[in-house]
């Protein structure tokens, strides 16, 4: 006790104030390094809503992909591109999108320091849709620069290359066209000459014939003799037995050359405006437009019903039509060689409801392959060699028909081997 009391208060007070002192002092501190964390940790939050708010309103899709090739990160865009969930998407191979890009892919994950690659590649969706896409990819290093990792961002085309088909295709009508109005002006000058004197000499054939069979009543017995020689001479009966259908079948060419003119002129105004038309008519021109084509190639089997007038753009709906006999005769051709005619099926009609009018496009050729029947409306694709076509015709008339006049088209197989395109226009 003596020893206790005998101990120096004073200084212990000293120690004990000096050591709150010191606590207070490390509480602020404390509470300061606290709130300096709870600021950064707010501002990091800010920082990385803000960069989650633009990764997601990237207009493509952007991926983060491990060093095995692996998605581990995907925006909203991707996702919908893509046709896979943001929640499934990650744990994909890359090049279970992009497959034709394989190598490339391999090589920057094992040469980081490689080039970015930036190139329009084809993508497919999870539902095996092919689409274009212009791709930008490089190589990164994490911090440790033990991993590397690739960002990818892509741009979907589709939109962009319809667009240019579509341009490409007014374009493409527009100088078709001016050619046709050109060359219907020009054969129908010469026609109308050739019509005007055909009634002339059709006329006056009649007459001579008429004359000469009235010589042949009233000539004098002691000509008659001399008169049968000079008709055996000129072979008369023979001319007169022919002049008549051979004036029948020059009317009917000039007929048939009048009529092309006529869709001639009609394809070479195709216009910008629904106007009411008779579609019926509309695949007759497409069919005399078409008949070089067709003619050695395929027989027309026609089925065409009574229709009401439909509201369309007629040069547009020619091209349609002549895109599908076209693309027919080209598969017929194919299919048969050049030993044997195929048949094409063209069929009109007046839905069940009354709403709208059909038109059925079938060919007997070989039909599409299994693997690529989702694929014939994709632009550029095509089944015909190289230098056979561009690829663009079904993709311009799927525009066509679902775009400018919101009806449309759809393609079924025929067995045991054939195609069948069926078109819907609305009435109202």
């Amino acid at each position: 006790m003596n020893g206790i009391a005998n101990y120096p208060i004073e200084p212990m007070k000293e120690e004990t104030a000096q050591l709150r002192e010191r606590i207070a002092e490390l509480e602020n501190q404390l509470s300061s390094q606290q709130l300096e964390t709870e600021i950064a940790d707010l501002q990091m939050l800010r920082a990385y809503n803000f960069l989650l708010s633009i990764y997601n309103v990237v207009p493509g899709l952007m991926l983060l992909v491990d060093d095995r090739g692996v998605i581990r990160r995907a925006n909203q865009e991707a996702s919908r591109i893509l046709g896979c969930s943001e929640q499934a998407l990650p744990g994909h191979l890359l090049t279970d999108f992009m497959a034709g890009a394989k190598a490339e892919v391999q090589a920057l994950l094992q040469n980081p320091d490689h080039r970015a690659i930036r190139r329009e590649v084809e993508f497919n969706t999870a539902a095996g849709d092919y689409f274009p896409v212009l791709l930008s990819m490089r190589a990164t290093r994490s911090d440790d620069e033990d991993r590397v990792h690739l960002v990818v961002i892509g741009l979907d085309l589709r939109e962009r290359k319809q667009l240019e088909l579509s341009l490409r295709h007014a374009q493409k009508l527009e100088s078709v066209g001016q050619l046709t109005a050109g060359i219907a002006h020009e054969i129908n000058t010469p026609m109308q000459y050739i019509v005007d004197h055909m009634g002339f000499l059709e006329e006056g054939l009649t007459h001579l014939i008429e004359l000469v069979q009235f010589a042949n009543k009233i000539i004098l017995p002691t000509q008659e003799k001399a008169w049968q020689l000079e008709k055996s001479a000129a072979d008369f009966e023979f001319f007169a037995s022919r002049v008549p259908k051979a004036i029948d079948r020059i009317n009917d060419g000039v007929k048939r050359v009048v009529d092309i003119v006529s869709g001639m002129r009609a394809f070479a105004h195709p216009g910008v405006r629904h106007e009411m038309s008779d579609l019926n008519a509309l695949i007759e021109s497409s069919l005399l437009l078409a008949s070089s084509v067709h003619r050695n190639v395929a027989k027309i089997d026609r089925v065409l019903m009574p229709l009401p007038q439909v509201p369309c753009i007629p040069g547009d709906i020619g091209q349609v039509l002549v895109n599908l006999v076209s693309n027919a005769c080209h598969a017929i051709r194919e299919f048969y060689g050049d030993q044997e005619q195929g048949v094409i099926r063209l069929k009109t009609g007046v839905s069940d409801d009354g709403e709208s009018v059909f038109l059925i496009c079938e060919d007997n050729a070989g039909g599409v392959p299994d693997s690529v029947q989702h694929r014939i409306f994709d632009p550029f694709f095509t089944t015909k060699r190289v230098g056979d076509g561009s690829g663009q015709g079904l993709s311009i008339c799927q525009n066509i028909i679902c775009t400018r006049h919101q009806g449309n088209i759809r393609f079924e197989p025929v067995l045991p081997h054939g195609a069948r395109f069926i078109i819907t226009l609305p009435l109202g």
